[in-house]
């Protein structure tokens, strides 16, 4: 659990930084039970090449996400979702 933890804190400050710095949306979400980081770009590509099953959409993934950034600012994760004390 700690490992977890501490790995969607280091995808979520990845996520900013580079959310800043390119000006994209990521999102951090657990793809094969690890937590991943995708741009919402590479989201879209992989739900038209089917690699979710069929009906999964982009907004599905978003609704179910840990943590999502917007383009130049971010919003902030919930607590009890992410595991981050407060």
């Amino acid at each position: 659990k700690l490992y977890y933890t501490w790995l969607l804190e280091r995808l979520v400050k990845k996520a900013n930084r580079l959310s800043k710095e390119e000006n994209r949306r990521y999102i951090v979400t657990r793809m094969y039970g690890k937590p991943r980081m995708y741009t919402k770009q590479q989201l879209k590509d992989a739900v038209k090449c089917r690699r979710f099953k069929k009906g999964v959409t982009v907004e599905d993934i978003e609704n179910n996400a840990y943590y999502i950034t917007a383009p130049g600012k971010t919003k902030t994760p919930i607590p009890e979702k992410v595991g981050i004390k407060k």
